[in-house]
């Protein structure tokens, strides 16, 4: 019987950080109440549909000072995975201010995952928490209450790093049994500012409430490419789960 100490799989060694030049990733994300009437509609759990910078830009955090910030018990500091204003992948520490609102002292052109990386002792943010860009107000991150991190089916690529994802996979509930869910995959390229349809499926509940898809060779996002998810339900109070995995690579 063969034997492999833990870490020896090249994918156990980049999730252990012991490959240069290699990060892994797995992305989560859900999308509830989705209604017939609403179209496409961005998979991740903040409300709308997500907006891309063209320009980089600081980020608001709207929050309840009552229970999260400087003198509660939620969250007290966050950190941001994101790609900086020359499209590198980075990440920073910011310390909640009482007010409220607070203004990051960085910028960026997207966020790929915000954590809770410090609290009170409640273990959680207590209440929502929001991320906007200063400049336009658009929403580009969101903590659900208790939740502690992001939940965004989006993947922003940094410049000068190529990714190779092979794991998609989709999960549905729906107060009925009719529905159809068309999901589609876009990639956003912040170079040419330009939207390609990459991927997409049709779920239909009466048949599966469940879509996996391993790709044997990987799929391919190059330079400032943004990969993200959308869900377009026939029916209303339809809830979507994804999730997929991917490797980062610097070039």
């Amino acid at each position: 019987m063969a034997y492999f100490p833990i870490g020896s799989d090249f994918q156990d060694q980049v999730r252990l950080s012991k490959v240069s030049g290699v990060s892994g990733w797995n992305k989560f994300a859900y999308r509830t109440g989705l209604t017939a009437a609403g179209g496409e509609q961005t998979i991740w759990s903040a409300s709308g549909n997500a907006t891309f910078l063209t320009s980089a830009s600081t980020f608001t955090i709207t929050y309840n000072n009552t229970t999260d910030g400087l003198g509660t018990t939620g969250a007290l500091q966050l950190y941001f995975y994101y790609i900086n204003s020359s499209g590198i992948p980075t990440i920073s520490a910011h310390t909640m201010g009482n007010t409220g609102s607070d203004v990051t002292s960085f910028s960026g052109l997207g966020i790929n995952r915000c954590v809770v990386s410090s609290n009170g002792g409640a273990t959680y943010n207590t209440n929502a928490i929001t991320v906007t860009a200063t400049t336009g107000g658009s929403t580009q991150s969101y903590i659900p209450a208790t939740q502690s991190v992001t939940q965004q089916a989006i993947f922003f690529n940094g410049t000068g790093y190529t990714c190779i994802a092979k794991l998609l996979t989709f999960s549905v509930n729906v107060a009925t049994k009719t529905a159809t869910i068309l999901i589609k995959g876009y990639v956003y390229n912040r170079q040419f500012n330009t939207r390609y349809e990459v991927f997409r499926t049709t779920i239909d509940t009466a048949v599966t409430l469940n879509y996996t898809i391993i790709d044997p060779i990987g799929f391919v996002l190059n330079s400032t490419d943004v990969l993200y998810f959308v869900a377009d339900s026939s029916a209303d109070n339809v809830d979507v789960n994804v999730r997929f995995s991917l490797n980062q690579y610097l070039n």
